[in-house]
């Protein structure tokens, strides 16, 4: 009878060593996904608002300036993205 107690207590004991053993793997697991997402929203933003700028700096400039609206474009691109991520960055720290 002792003996299947004891057994009894260790089968209820195993999932419980299971599960605390699969915590710090379920939370990198979560962490992986969490930065996939974060990379995903990040490059999609990216296209969108570098596609908005060339329009408006197409928009702006005159047609035959196509290297200066294009480098007026990506200084405007550079401007934002790094005060947007320098500030994200700074928020996650």
């Amino acid at each position: 009878m002792l003996v299947s107690i004891k057994l009894i207590f260790a089968l209820f004991r195993m999932p419980y060593n299971l599960l605390t053993s699969l915590i710090p793997y379920v939370s990198h697991i979560l962490i992986y996904i969490r930065q996939v997402l974060t990379v995903l929203f990040f490059s999609c933003t990216t296209c969108i608002v570098y596609q908005y700028f060339k329009e408006l700096a197409a928009f702006v400039l005159k047609a035959g300036a196509k290297v200066r609206g294009f480098i007026l474009t990506t200084k405007y691109f550079r401007k934002f993205f790094f005060a947007f991520l320098f500030l994200s960055f700074l928020r996650l720290s």
